[in-house]
This record gives structure tokens, sequence and C-alpha cells, in this order.
């Protein structure tokens, strides 16, 4: 889209009023564990203003968005060992289960009111500030229509709402992404397993550190008892957002509102995670991301699409943007 933006500005209106870099990164699914370093190793080289990219989808009302933010993360294994090998469950007697040992452990992490219990979760969470706030609440949203769409009957409560959209920006996560022990085929096999595996990210918002949360994560589970779970961490990504009142925020939207004849949503953050915290911490500039796929885009999906609608839009969109800041 923005290589394109260039050529179509060049063979349109001439040479563009803007300095533009390009930097082309293909591991962002991984956690972008080269970047960072990349960045802290070639800050004279990257040196700008601010970054603009795309990603994501637009709002599912058709209108457009601006994205200021992107949650953080750790991703975890839990393992744990029990027999040598699988026995008999008659021996379910005598004979730990490693299942039970990681259903226990689980559960010490979360309470039934969605609340995180690992001490000291939420002590460094930068709170939205009211410009922020007042964002949320302008989002549109029709929580019915949600509901059925994702086939549930009510939301989690956050800390201080139920509301779907001021959870989503603003509440942290601990997930169970997967679990995995014993006999899991069909039919019926009495067997005591031998190992359990579990997987878990936590989705972090600003000032949430991803080593202090791992350490945390390692402390709760020895001090309940749990110092034969094997912690095994995978990707670590810092939280990132962009100052709202950034003059940058007014040219985008109204470089949306030409190109979409729509007025963008404001996003302080999105609930996915992603290396933005490269731009606004290591680089120290303000980052935006502008996303033009539709809403039922199936990202992640084997059938994961870009409409060529949206596609266009998003040149059209860079060009106007590319515009309004030389003028700015």
């Amino acid at each position: 889209t923005y290589v394109k933006s260039i050529e179509a500005f060049r063979e349109t209106m001439g040479e563009v009023p803007v300095s533009v870099k390009f930097m082309y990164e293909g591991e962002e699914e991984i956690g972008s564990p080269n970047l960072k370093p990349f960045a802290e190793q070639h800050k004279d080289l990257l040196k700008a203003d601010l970054a603009f990219f795309s990603d994501s989808h637009i709002h599912e009302t058709g209108r457009p968005l601006l994205i200021l933010g992107l949650k953080g993360m750790i991703y975890v294994d839990l393992k744990v060992q029990g027999a040598a090998k699988d026995q008999h469950s008659m021996r379910a007697t005598s004979v730990p289960n490693p299942a039970w040992r990681l259903v226990w452990a689980l559960s010490t992490l979360k309470d039934r009111n969605n609340r995180i219990t690992i001490p000291g979760f939420y002590d460094d969470i930068r709170e939205l500030t009211p410009l922020e706030k007042e964002a949320v609440e302008r989002i549109p949203c029709d929580e019915n229509e949600l509901k059925q769409y994702f086939g549930i009957k009510e939301f989690l409560p956050g800390r201080f709402s139920t509301e779907y959209y001021t959870n989503l920006v603003s509440e942290p996560t601990c997930n169970i992404a997967g679990f995995s022990s014993g006999f899991t085929g069909e039919g019926s096999k009495t067997v005591l397993p031998a190992k359990a595996f579990a997987k878990v990210d936590m989705r972090l918002v600003p000032d949430q550190k991803p080593e202090d949360i791992l350490g945390k994560l390692k402390r709760h589970l020895s001090e309940q008892g749990f110092d034969d779970i094997e912690v095994i961490p995978h990707h670590f990504i810092v939280p990132s957002r962009t100052p709202i009142d950034h003059p940058a925020v007014e040219i985008i939207k109204e470089s949306l509102q030409e190109i979409y004849g729509l007025e963008p949503v404001v996003f302080p953050n999105i609930g996915g995670a992603g290396p933005n915290y490269v731009f606004t911490d290591v680089l120290e500039m303000p980052c935006f991301v502008v996303p033009h796929a539709t809403h039922d885009q199936a990202n992640h999906a084997p059938n994961e699409s870009m409409d060529l609608a949206g596609f266009f839009k998003g040149i059209k969109t860079a060009i106007r943007v590319y515009e309004k800041l030389a003028k700015a």
C-alpha cells in the first residue's frame, strides 16, 4: 500500500513533499525478536518524526480506524511431570496426577469475577486519560449484536466496567490458550497421565513490564506451593500508546474522513499485541496504525483476506497524509 502510494504520488503530482523511510520486518507473528536490537543499533538510520503503517481491520460499522497503541504480552508454557510414564487410572488413589496439579495452579491465577489474582499484577497500570476515556466512549458498540456474533450470553467484567470496548482497550488479560494431558482421542482410555502442559498468554497495558509480570507469576506459583511447575517463557512484547493529543492525530483523522466519507473511530489502543513499543520507546517517536481490511477479514485464519477497496483506500489515505503533514 505505502510503496504504491509513493509511486502514485510521483506519477500524478510530482515529488512527495515529505521524506519517507520504509522498514520491512517479517517476524511480528513470533514476537519480532530482532526488531528491538536492530532499532537500538540503527537509531540514526531510523530517525523520523513519526511511524505510520497499516494492520488489523476497520470498525464493524464500516468506519475507518486510527489506532494509537497496542498491548504488550508474555506467553509461557507451563509444564508438570508426574510419574515416569502413564499409569492405569486405578492408581489415582496413590500416584499424583499432573493434570490436577496444573488445573489447581491455573485456578489460582484468576478468580470467578475475572480479576487476575497474581499479587502486584495491576500495580503499574497507566490508567486512561480523560481524553482517552472520551474516545473509548465514542466507539460505536452494539453489544447485543456482538454477543450474538460471539455466541455468548454476557461479557466478562473488568475492574471498573462490563462494557466491551472499555475492557478491550484498558484491561490486561490472563488467558489459557491451550491445555493438553493424557488421552484425548475418541472413545475411552483409563489413563493417569505422566505429563500435563498448558499455554498461557497475558496481554499487558501501558506501564506493565513483561519481565516484571513473569517474575510475579513465578513467585506466585512458588508461594502457592507449585514449585514443581516449569515455566517456559516465549514472547515478550512491551505495551505502547501514543498520546491522543499529538498533532498528527487530527491530520490522519481528516485524511480518513476525506477518503472514507465517514468519521474515523479513534482507539487509544486495541486488544492485540505488537512491536509498536520499538517506535514509541526505543526510537522515541509517535506511532500510528491505520487499518484498511474489512472487519470480517478472518485475521490469523487460513482465509485471511484484504479486499481491493480497502487496498486502494489505503493508497489514497497515505497520499492525503503526506500532503497534510507537509503543510503542517
